[in-house]
């Protein structure tokens, strides 16, 4: 589709060249003495539109290819590690279930940490932990799902939101507060819809009914529940897709005793969200000083997320590297053409410093001439990128539907491309500008 974007728009420009020009040249006009080497300029790309097209073409594609790519980076990055990722927690402690914590915050207490500076509190249990399996109604075949109770004090605290609710649910709330009181509810994540599209490797489990938007019927799913047989819970909500952090099947508090009853201990995350000016890193380690017997370890949420999206960026870093190599091939070839058209055109700027242009107007003339081109494919390029990428996170595709995800423009990446290329290219026009300035009129008379 890039592809057939940029020929179209390249297509359109030169359907109507003539009066792009017309306009460059009355722009060109208000810049004082230099109207000449305007007028000069734009004859050329009007009178040979196929290569004028095929260097519009040139830059539009590698320039797509860039601002495109770094587009879907960045709103990628937003939707999954904005601020709403972390549900509202900045520190997170994990705890094997070897060692487990009786009471968490009488721990952090006589350890001697200033738990002022902690203002909520939550935990995550994985109760059947290395035998998470869920099972549609409608199939025979168990799927691997990561099953979590939330505490009580995890549905007080955290930030959850929802965008898709079973019928009788019609705000957050309800859901949260049936989660806190029935045992036989649960809320999923968006990869369990059934055709949901969106990145990644097919989902493990698919829930057919599920919508990622609006109300839907409450399906029904089974729970591996370890020794005590597989048991029945409603899905009675789906997880905005922007709270990353919150992955697989999640039921309330009352689930421990009424799903997993014969379950031991079982590896625990404690959440913690901080006071205004509390340092996240520092309350972090200490957290993990004091709880060190117990094997656990604090991660600063946060930071755990930029570093993860580092790694996921990096690869399309690399895509962006070797596609910037492309533009410099391109760059490169501005200055071919230029030499090339000095060849081509030795008659014509004969003529032109036989009746009186200065060498200054001949080498304004041909730099001018580039700048037109590129800009032109620099900026169809940029635009229509820019255009293909929303139409992109705005799709079923790309996380559920783009659900209350605004496009966010990567100026500094579109603006640095755009001067770069277009600096870049005068640069090397300028060079044969200054040899076609050196023509004599007399090199005219020899093509007669």
């Amino acid at each position: 589709s890039g592809i057939c974007i940029v020929a179209a728009s390249t297509i359109l420009i030169l359907q109507n060249l003539d009066a792009i020009l017309s306009v460059a040249e009355h722009i060109g006009s208000r810049t004082g003495g230099q109207i000449a080497a305007i007028r000069l300029a734009v004859s050329y790309p009007a009178a040979s539109k196929s290569r004028s097209g095929m260097t519009i073409a040139m830059f539009s594609l590698i320039v797509f290819s860039l601002v495109m790519t770094a587009a879907i980076n960045e709103n990628f990055s937003q939707a999954f590690f904005g601020t709403d990722a972390n549900a509202g927690w900045q520190v997170r402690v994990d705890v094997p279930q070897t060692n487990p914590i009786d009471n968490f915050d009488k721990t952090l207490q006589a350890s001697g940490i200033d738990t002022t500076q902690i203002a909520g509190e939550g935990s995550l249990t994985m109760p059947n932990f290395g035998a998470n399996r869920l099972r549609a109604t409608d199939t025979d075949d168990w799927s691997r799902y990561p099953i979590n109770v939330m505490d009580a004090g995890f549905l007080d605290t955290a930030t959850l939101s929802f965008t898709g609710r079973a019928d009788g649910y019609d705000s957050d709330a309800a859901i949260v507060e049936a989660l806190r009181t029935d045992p036989s509810v649960a809320v999923i994540d968006s990869f369990a819809i059934a055709d949901s599209g969106g990145f990644g490797p097919p989902p493990t489990l698919t829930i057919d009914g599920l919508t990622a938007s609006g109300t839907f019927p409450a399906p029904t799913i089974s729970v591996d529940t370890g020794t005590g047989g597989p048991k029945q819970v409603k899905i009675i909500g789906v997880i905005d897709s922007r709270i990353s952090s919150l992955v697989g099947l999640f039921v309330g508090p009352g689930a421990t005793s009424g799903l997993f009853p014969s379950v031991g201990a079982s590896p625990t995350s404690y959440f913690l969200k901080l006071a205004p000016g509390a340092n996240t890193k520092q309350v972090a380690d200490d957290v993990e000083r004091v709880l060190i017997a117990h094997g656990a370890q604090a991660v600063d949420i946060a930071q755990e997320a930029k570093d993860s999206q580092a790694q996921q960026r990096s690869f399309l870093y690399i895509l962006e590297g070797f596609m910037g190599l492309g533009l410099i091939v391109g760059i490169a070839a501005v200055g071919v053409i230029a030499f090339r058209a000095i060849v081509e055109r030795r008659q014509q700027i004969g003529m032109v410093r036989a009746i009186g242009f200065q060498r200054s107007t001949v080498s304004l003339a041909f730099v001018f001439e580039s700048a037109v081109i590129v800009i032109l494919g620099v900026l169809s390029g940029a635009i229509f990128g820019l255009i293909l990428a929303r139409n992109v996170i705005a799709s079923s595709f790309f996380v559920d539907g783009g659900s209350g995800i605004a496009f966010v423009v990567p100026w500094s990446t579109v603006l640095i491309t755009i001067a770069l290329s277009v600096v870049a290219a005068l640069v090397m026009a300028w060079l044969p500008a200054r040899q076609a300035a050196t023509v004599a009129p007399a090199d005219a008379l020899r093509y007669e």
